[in-house]
C-alpha cells in the first residue's frame, strides 16, 4: 500500500514511484487517499484499488486495511495520520525525510542546509533497500476512461495556457502581473483555475487574446488544455506538475515558496524544459514552505516585484524546446 492523501501536485509527484514499483516490485499496489483526490490514482494502470480514508470511520478503515494484509507500506504522505495508521497495520513501513527541520531554517533562519535533489528523487533514495530505480521517464497524468476530448477550434492553433489559482495566496500571482504579461503576449491564452479563481479570470478575459475556462471545466479538461499548449505560465501549484507529466515547456512563478524545496517541474531524464521566475535578494522570502492566506508583511513583493514582460523568457523556452 502506498499512502498520498493530498494533494494535486503532491499526488502527481508519487506517479514514477507507483509506476516503477509495479514494474519493479509489485504488481498488487493499493494506494490510500483522500476521495477529493482519488480520480488521479482510478485511472492509473499501475494500481489495483483505491481506498479513500474520509469514506469510512477510522475504527472501520484500520480493520479493513488489515485484512488486505499488506506486505509493505510506504508512506509517502508522513504526517500523524499516515504514521498511526501505519503503525496499527503492523507491517513493514518505509517513508522518506521531509526535511522539515531544514526547511524551517531556512524559512526562520534563512539557512539553506537543503539538498539539491527533487522531491521524487529522494523518494527513490527511500526506497533504495528494495533495489527500486528511477525508470527516468518522468511523471505520469492519467486522464478519466471516460473522458472527451474537448473539440474548440483554438485546439488546432498554436496556444499557451495560464495558470490562474494555486493553494495559497501568497503563491497566486497578482491581477496586475497577468494583466502585464497576457497584454503583451501574442498567442491565444488559455485561463484555467477554479472557481475562487473567476473574478480574476473575469477581469483577464477583458483581454482580446484570452479564453477564459476558469471555474467551467473539469481537471481532466484543464490537464487537457494543457497538453496540447504550446507553454504553459504557472505558480508552484498541481498544473505545474501536471504540465511537466506532459513535457511541456513551462515559466514557474515562485512567490513566498522555493523551488530549492525540491518541487520545482520534474521532466524525463531530468531534461530541463522550466525557467524559474524568482525575485531575488527578498529578505523575507520563503516566509513558508507551503504559503499563506495573506502576505505576512503586507507587500506581496515576492509576486508584485516579477519582470513586466515574459516575452524573453517564452523567446528562450521555446527555442530550446
Amino acid at each position: 500500500m502506498i499512502i498520498r492523501f493530498s494533494s494535486i501536485g503532491d499526488i502527481v509527484l508519487t506517479s514514477p514511484i507507483v509506476r516503477c514499483v509495479y514494474n519493479q516490485f509489485s504488481n498488487n499496489i493499493h494506494i490510500l487517499t483522500k476521495s477529493n483526490f482519488r480520480s488521479l490514482y482510478d485511472n492509473s494502470p499501475y494500481v489495483s484499488k483505491v481506498i479513500c480514508y474520509d469514506d469510512y470511520s477510522f475504527i472501520d478503515l484500520i480493520k479493513l486495511l488489515r485484512k488486505e494484509n499488506y506486505h509493505l507500506i510506504l508512506d509517502l504522505h508522513k504526517n500523524l495520520k499516515s504514521k498511526i495508521i501505519s503503525v496499527l497495520l503492523l507491517k513493514k513501513v518505509i517513508s522518506f525525510s521531509k526535511l522539515n527541520i531544514k526547511k524551517w531554517l531556512y524559512v526562520k533562519f534563512k539557512l539553506d542546509l537543503l539538498p539539491s535533489k527533487h522531491l521524487v528523487d529522494r523518494y527513490f533514495e527511500s526506497l533504495s533497500e528494495l533495489n527500486i530505480i528511477n525508470d527516468n521517464q518522468g511523471l505520469n497524468y492519467f486522464y478519466k476512461s471516460d473522458f472527451l476530448r474537448p473539440t474548440e477550434s483554438f485546439l488546432k492553433t498554436k496556444y499557451a495556457v495560464a495558470v490562474l489559482g494555486a493553494a495559497h495566496y501568497t503563491k497566486t500571482i497578482p491581477l496586475i502581473k497577468w494583466q502585464q504579461w497576457i497584454s503583451k503576449i501574442e498567442l491565444p491564452i488559455i485561463l484555467v483555475g477554479g472557481k475562487a479563481e473567476i473574478p480574476l479570470a473575469n477581469q483577464l478575459s477583458k483581454i482580446q487574446n484570452t479564453i477564459n475556462k476558469v471555474g467551467i471545466c473539469s481537471l481532466d479538461e484543464s490537464a487537457y488544455y494543457i497538453e496540447n499548449s504550446a507553454f504553459v505560465i504557472s505558480p508552484d501549484t498541481g498544473m505545474m506538475h501536471i504540465a511537466a507529466s506532459f513535457q511541456k515547456s513551462i515559466i514557474s512563478v515562485w512567490g513566498n515558496t522555493l523551488p530549492q524545496f525540491g518541487m520545482y517541474p520534474y521532466y524525463v531524464n531530468n531534461q530541463i524544459k522550466n525557467i524559474n521566475l524568482e525575485v531575488s535578494n527578498l529578505k523575507c522570502r520563503p516566509c513558508s514552505k507551503i504559503g499563506f492566506n495573506k502576505c505576512p508583511k503586507n507587500h506581496h513583493n515576492c509576486m508584485n516585484h516579477q519582470v513586466n514582460d515574459l516575452n524573453q523568457y517564452i523567446t528562450k523556452i521555446t527555442e530550446e524546446s
